[in-house]
């Protein structure tokens, strides 16, 4: 189980950031910033906000949580899985750039003609 509230304070200390400047950094005070370090669980859009400031990915931490649950201690075959997924996803994703570019520029260059006059 992912105690958040730690995981956080040890990120901080690993980042030598100082609570307040933290505290400012996320819109709250300091106080608050105790009480987050004693939570088990925390409101997603709080979190973002943390990793974004820490420059740090908690969300990893429950992914690998929950793999390690369902797949064992010894879950890369998972995490192989779900990159050949995502490698997947990035390549078509790219393709669907190029073609979106490609068109751009055909739009483009009729409009370029259209200004000039030529059909």
């Amino acid at each position: 189980m992912v105690h958040i509230g730690q995981e956080i304070k040890r990120v901080i200390k690993e980042r030598k950031m100082k609570v307040v400047e933290f505290a400012r950094n996320i819109n709250t005070d300091r106080n608050n910033v105790y009480d987050i370090y004693q939570r088990s669980s925390i409101d997603t859009e709080l979190l973002v906000r943390i990793s974004e400031t820490l420059k740090y990915d908690f969300f990893h931490l429950y992914s690998h949580n929950a793999l390690q649950k369902k797949f064992g201690h010894d879950y890369r075959d998972a995490y192989t899985a779900y990159g050949n997924e995502a490698n997947h996803d990035l390549l078509y994703l790219e393709e669907r750039i190029k073609n979106l570019e490609k068109r751009l520029d055909d739009k483009e260059e009729i409009i370029r003609l259209l200004k000039q006059g030529k059909p």
